[in-house]
């Protein structure tokens, strides 16, 4: 698949012997596709555009079967489970004992909300905004996502339903996700010395250990879902999971 974004919408597919499959555009004159990703199933291609918009198509005929929207004003319903980083003051003791790290955790909002949304320039190259990040877990049922001017969400989309399951709003702004290859469990960095997980069975927290200064820039899976590397601006570091 080969996007071409410049002030236009084009996604044309091609055969392995150079045969052209397929062309899809969405809209024109306007900033266009800003990320792609297949599904490893191969049924699905997700194309993420500048109009923070996620276009699902399928490889049969590959027309739209489904439209998500990031949208800035979020109205909370029983279909979407909405998970908030907080972050908890400790003391000068219980700073010493635990380095010196932010202790945070996850709390399920109720409710309506409005997203921390960044200001754009249109004007200037790579503007943030737009579709960024995309990733489908192992079993192609989920979509994570990033919006790039909402950076602290990351909205998980149930592919088989055609709608939202998850909202998480971290602290800071995200920087990478990584589906578990083996079961439907997502790794999330932000920058800092912890690493989030989601789950279909909740959110949890996890101090990068021995150094609370390194901060994680992006993560990966090892094949066998047991280890995760983390990579900083100038480190690398490899956790490996225990009772998990």
């Amino acid at each position: 698949a080969l996007p071409i974004c410049l002030h236009q919408y084009g996604l044309y597919l091609y055969s392995i012997d150079g045969r052209r499959v397929a062309h899809f555009s969405a809209y024109q004159y306007a900033l266009g596709i800003k990320s792609i990703s297949w599904s490893l199933s191969s049924q699905f291609l997700a194309v993420g555009s500048y109009d923070q918009k996620i276009r699902l198509l399928n490889n049969i005929t590959w027309k739209t079967i489904g439209e998500f929207t990031h949208i800035k004003k979020f109205e909370q319903n029983d279909d979407v489970v909405v998970y908030k980083e907080t972050e908890k003051k400790s003391s000068y003791e219980e700073q010493v004992t635990s380095k010196f790290r932010t202790k945070s955790q996850y709390e399920v909002q109720e409710g309506s909300l409005s997203l921390p949304t960044l200001k754009a320039d249109l004007d200037k190259p790579n503007p943030k905004v737009g579709v960024g990040l995309m990733a489908f877990s192992r079993d192609s049922q989920y979509l994570a996502t990033r919006n790039d001017n909402m950076p602290n969400a990351v909205w998980i989309w149930d592919v088989h339903k055609l709608r939202q399951s998850v909202l998480l709003l971290q602290a800071s702004p995200v920087t990478d996700v990584s589906w578990d290859p083996l079961n439907p469990r997502l790794a999330i960095c932000t920058g800092n010395s912890k690493i989030y997980m989601w789950s279909p069975a909740g959110c949890i927290t996890v101090d990068i250990p021995n150094d609370p200064l390194f901060h994680a820039q992006s993560i990966q899976w090892n094949p066998s879902g047991d280890a995760l590397a983390l990579v900083s601006r100038d480190q690398f570091t490899v956790c490996f999971l225990t009772n998990v």
